[in-house]
């Protein structure tokens, strides 16, 4: 598993927590990352955001074409660096 895929999952927790009612579809994450130079497909935020939900650290929510991702208590703390899950990274752990 590569750094930036661990840095993308951290970058899409630490978006999810900083909007209000920490909800967000998959399109607007996946530009957000893009922006940030966290590049990835749509495809692979999705994947992603499986993971994620995989790890009980979102909630995943199918509306139509879109799906919502809602970040959870222990995404949050894992976001904060209050609690590691191994496959995201971890805050302030790069240089």
């Amino acid at each position: 598993m590569t750094e930036l895929l661990k840095e993308r999952r951290l970058s899409m927790l630490r978006i999810l927590k900083e909007l209000d009612g920490r909800r967000c579809n998959s399109r607007v994450l996946h530009a957000t990352l893009n922006q940030m130079g966290l590049v990835a497909t749509l495809s692979g935020v999705l994947q992603d955001m499986q993971w994620l939900r995989d790890a009980e650290l979102i909630a995943l929510e199918s509306l139509g074409e879109y799906t919502i991702a809602e970040l959870l208590q222990r995404g949050e703390e894992v976001a904060t660096g209050a609690l590691r899950v191994a496959g995201v990274a971890r805050p302030g752990a790069r240089g």
